[in-house]
């Protein structure tokens, strides 16, 4: 007696079924985790930015608290007062005023979002004293003077 070939009939009952759809409670989990997962990774780079953004206070705290620190840098702590000599036509003259005490309330109040901030209000100082002082020669020697004195700093804070 010999083997019969199979039929096809027996052949299409020996192919596997076609896989299930996945359940609708499985898709949500899937979706869910995926949110959650992206949730998380967006939380961890906000805190490694907040990291940054403190490590660079620090740095630009420890620069200005330097500078203010320096006698030869007390013309620049704060903007001329409206009760001395000649104070309030000079503070009427600036166009943008800026000092190292409100540099330091900037960056106590995280005003800062980075260095080249912090670079455009150290050389404000500069330009509001060429205008305070009138003659740009011994205005940009004594401001030149100032913004290197906060490089300076920023250097060895670094």
């Amino acid at each position: 007696a010999a083997v019969a070939p199979p039929t096809p009939a027996a052949a299409v009952q020996q192919q596997p079924p076609p896989p299930l759809p996945p359940a609708p409670d499985a898709q949500e989990a899937a979706a869910a985790a995926k949110e959650a997962a992206a949730a998380a990774a967006a939380r961890q780079a906000y805190e490694d930015d907040q990291a940054v953004l403190r490590a660079l206070r620090i740095v630009l705290r420890t620069i200005v608290t330097r500078a203010l620190a320096q006698k030869r840098y007390r013309l620049f702590a704060e903007p001329p007062l409206p009760d001395e000599e000649g104070g309030v036509e000079a503070l009427q003259a600036l166009t943008q005023p800026m000092d190292l005490l409100t540099m330091l309330y900037k960056v106590d109040h995280q005003q800062y979002l980075t260095p080249a901030s912090f670079l455009a209000d150290a050389y404000l100082i500069v330009r509001c004293a060429e205008e305070l002082y009138g003659d740009p020669e011994a205005a940009a020697n004594t401001a030149a003077a100032a913004a290197a004195a906060v490089h300076s700093a920023a250097a060895a804070a670094a």
